[in-house]
């Protein structure tokens, strides 16, 4: 744990750490006067429980949608594109926060001379790539719901790859820093903490990238996010209102426009509006539950300085309702998109029924090839013992290997049926 000199180094992403890289002595807060006070109990009890919970959903949760996004029709839509990139994300933040999760119990440190700097690197890489993603996502989104009839032009499957790629390399690059600036430190005789090392690391880290991170993560998207969605849902009504009055029928033809089918157009356009739906809903979340980060942030900077154990337990609490809202909100997307998401629903249960079709259809083939087999054989077996005791001349040339031929033929149209 850092000491609390060094609990200034909390900020946006970085208070999603808590307790891992910073905080007080533990016995400090556990022990005064030789009572606890109920608010570390609630702390402790929340991270104790929510934790594995949250990032056990989480994980299973991210995995189907990501599997459901890249195995079904939704991957032609870049938006679906982002949606599975952001899944997998979603997946490595929930394992890492495992992680830090089990360095709470004894003899279960994660960190060490090698993996110190990398495991830090990486959770600022991903997490910040995330979030960078997620506001690609919804101005691509706000392109496409505000220039319908150039959406073609602007938003396609090779503009999102590289938008995805390029903004990875960028949070790369921001992040990097990481792999050399944090290293095993001794904080007592004999007790190493994973910090920074060294007055022109901690000053880089403290007063320049902390609101870098806090920026990225936070108070851009919070913004961001915010103004789009706005417009996106004023531009979605105004589209509507436009395609109402230009669709208008008088009352007698409504019957009959109801009797004939949907054209391709209006499904399409039904399937947009689903993921705009999907995509809506995911950034709110990530503006309620990652707003009080950035709210934090703000406070601690500015306002909020512990001086007392009172405090500090208080200052805790806050930190793990803020920092587990924020990781829920990495675990969460599967159950908004089945949530708004009529096509994503549809994708899923054919997902399931299609693996266990697929199940099916082997078993039944390998039972199928094993019943030709036996029928082939047993016929093949008494047509030559009726020829044997027929003639007395050697067998013709299509006996057995030509049965054995009909048999190989027979399996591989069994097992390849459109050949």
């Amino acid at each position: 744990m850092f000491n609390s000199t060094e609990a200034t180094m909390d900020n946006a992403s970085r208070v999603a750490v808590n307790q891992k890289e910073n905080g007080i002595n533990e016995a400090f807060l556990n022990d005064v006067n030789g009572t606890k006070y109920w608010e570390q109990h609630i702390a402790d009890a929340i991270n104790l429980y929510y934790i594995p919970v949250c990032a056990s959903i989480g994980i299973l949760g991210n995995s189907l949608a990501f599997l459901v996004l890249i195995r079904s029709t939704l991957r032609k839509s870049t938006t679906c594109l982002y949606m599975a990139v952001i899944a997998f994300l979603d997946t490595c933040i929930l394992i890492l926060n495992i992680c830090f999760f089990v360095r709470k119990f004894p003899e279960h440190e994660i960190f060490n001379a090698w993996s110190c700097g990398f495991i830090m690197f990486l959770f600022y890489f991903v997490i910040h790539w995330d979030v960078l993603l997620v506001l690609a996502m919804t101005f691509e989104r706000y392109l496409v719901v505000t220039f319908p009839l150039r959406a073609s032009r602007l938003v396609t499957t090779k503009k999102t790859a590289m938008t995805i790629v390029g903004l990875g390399f960028f949070s790369l690059s921001i992040n990097l820093h990481n792999i050399f600036t944090r290293s095993m430190v001794e904080v007592e005789a004999d007790i190493y903490t994973c910090s920074i090392q060294g007055d022109l690391n901690k000053y880089f880290v403290t007063k320049i990238y902390s609101w870098i991170d806090s920026t990225i993560y936070c108070f851009i998207p919070l913004v961001s996010l915010f103004s789009l969605n706005i417009l996106i849902i004023r531009n979605l009504r105004r589209s509507k209102a436009i395609k109402s009055q230009m669709t208008h029928v008088p009352p007698k033809n409504q019957r009959q426009q109801k009797g004939t089918e949907k054209s391709p157009l209006s499904t399409k356009a039904k399937t947009q509006k689903q993921v705009t739906l999907m995509l809506i809903l995911v950034s709110f979340a990530f503006l309620f539950l990652a707003a009080p980060v950035a709210l934090l942030t703000l406070v601690e900077t500015y306002l909020w300085i512990s001086t007392s154990v009172e405090e500090q337990v208080v200052h805790n609490l806050v930190h793990a309702v803020v920092d587990n809202l924020m990781y829920t909100n990495h675990a969460i997307n599967f159950i908004l998109y089945m949530l708004s998401g009529n096509k994503f629903r549809k994708e899923f249960k054919r997902f399931l029924c299609s693996r266990g079709q697929n199940e099916q259809t082997n078993n039944n083939r390998a039972v199928h090839v094993a019943v030709l087999a036996a029928t082939k054989w047993s016929s093949l077996s008494k047509l030559n013992k009726d020829r044997r005791s027929s003639f007395t001349c050697s067998l013709p040339s299509t006996d057995l290997s030509t049965g054995f031929e009909d048999i190989s033929t027979d399996i591989q149209r069994t097992i390849n049926p459109s050949d």
